[in-house]
């Protein structure tokens, strides 16, 4: 008997979840980790040159696509006035370790020598 008074409720759940009733969809879980939302987004591997939306989950892209629902996200960030470039690195790096001297741009009086120094550093004086 008491099997029978379950199945009631047992398709009505089911029902509900097939048509996307509230019910179904107030305890799932964000889908994405990160939503960027409205980038001018770049790839030149898949060719996507225009507005569009990148999600991240797991520290990997995920999707790049139109108009991802900002409720399948933990954080939404807005990127509508960016570019966003998946999966491009960048390599650049500046030279020393630091950054610039506050002095860099006065010009400096006499010899100059540089030498390398192993890694990647270049040390100049001035004699």
């Amino acid at each position: 008997m008491q099997n029978w008074t379950k199945m009631p409720l047992a398709i009505i759940t089911v029902i509900a979840i097939a048509h996307g009733s509230p019910i179904a969809t107030a305890a799932q879980a964000p889908h994405y980790d990160l939503l960027l939302k409205g980038g001018h987004v770049i790839d030149p591997a898949n060719h996507i040159d225009e507005v569009r939306d990148v999600a991240v989950f797991q520290g990997k892209i995920a999707a790049v696509e139109k108009n991802i629902p900002a409720d399948q996200a933990g954080k939404v960030v807005d990127v509508s006035k960016l570019y966003v470039t998946p999966g491009l690195i960048d390599i650049h790096f500046h030279v020393g370790h630091g950054g610039a001297p506050l002095n860099w741009f006065r010009p400096m009086r006499g010899r100059i020598s540089c030498r390398w120094e192993f890694p990647r550093t270049w040390r100049c004086s001035q004699e």
